[in-house]
C-alpha cells in the first residue's frame, strides 16, 4: 500500500475548532496517524479490483474447462455403455449358440443310447 503524509496537527486543529477538547482532538489525530499504514488509497483499491477481475476471469476459464471435460467424460461413458451392450449381446448370442450345441449333443447321445439299447434288445 502506498504511504501518504498525514497532517496530525491540522486534523487536531480542525477537530478542536469543531468543538472537541484539545487532548481529545490530539488523541484522535494520533490514532488516525497510527492507522495510516493500514489505509488504502484509491489506487490500491483499483489494483485489488483489477486482481479480483483477473481471478473472476480465471474462474470463468476453469468453469468452461470443467464443462468441456464433463461433456467429454459423458461422451466417453456413453461410448463405454454402448461397447458394454454390444459385448453383452455378443456374449449372450455365443452362450445361446453353445447351449444349443450342447443340447443337440445331448439329444444325439440319448438317441445313440436308445439305438444301442434297441440293438442289444433285439
Amino acid at each position: 500500500m502506498n504511504r501518504f503524509a498525514y497532517d496530525t496537527l491540522g486534523t487536531s486543529k480542525k477537530l478542536e475548532a469543531a468543538g472537541m477538547e484539545r487532548y481529545q482532538a490530539e488523541a484522535v489525530a494520533t490514532a488516525i496517524a497510527q492507522r495510516e499504514g493500514n489505509l488504502a488509497t484509491k489506487s490500491d483499491i483499483d489494483g485489488v479490483k483489477s486482481d479480483i477481475d483477473g481471478v473472476k476471469s480465471d474462474i470463468d476459464g476453469v468453469k468452461s474447462e470443467i464443462r468441456s471435460l464433463r461433456a467429454e467424460v459423458k461422451s466417453d461413458i456413453n461410448g463405454m455403455k454402448s461397447e458394454i451392450n454390444l459385448l453383452r449381446t455378443e456374449v449372450t448370442s455365443e452362450m445361446k449358440a453353445q447351449f444349443r450345441w450342447l443340447m443337440t449333443m445331448q439329444v444325439i447321445v440319448i438317441l445313440a443310447i436308445i439305438a444301442l439299447a434297441y440293438q442289444n434288445g433285439s
